[in-house]
């Protein structure tokens, strides 16, 4: 299974920082390697940082990782497949 994790929201909110947090949590915790950015799309207003990785998270990390993009007033969902 796989999953597509998307995170946007206005620049200058934290995105960048978050997916690169959540790429060293994955690599140390879970030890998983393949978690990468494969893509920023300037959108004009809106910035979008799109990862991929081979395993879906657990569902506590998915909940963190969406308190801290609420926090910082961005959105990060994921698909499955």
């Amino acid at each position: 299974m796989k999953a597509i994790f998307y995170i946007t929201g206005k620049q200058g909110t934290g995105k960048t920082a978050l997916v690169q947090q959540l790429r060293d949590s994955v690599e140390i915790n879970m030890g998983l390697i393949n978690l990468s950015v494969v893509r920023m799309v300037d959108t004009g207003y809106d910035f979008e940082n799109i990862a991929i990785t081979t395993q879906v998270f657990d569902q506590e990390l998915h909940d963190e990782i969406k308190a801290t993009a609420k926090k910082n007033e961005f959105y990060f969902f994921s698909i499955n497949f």
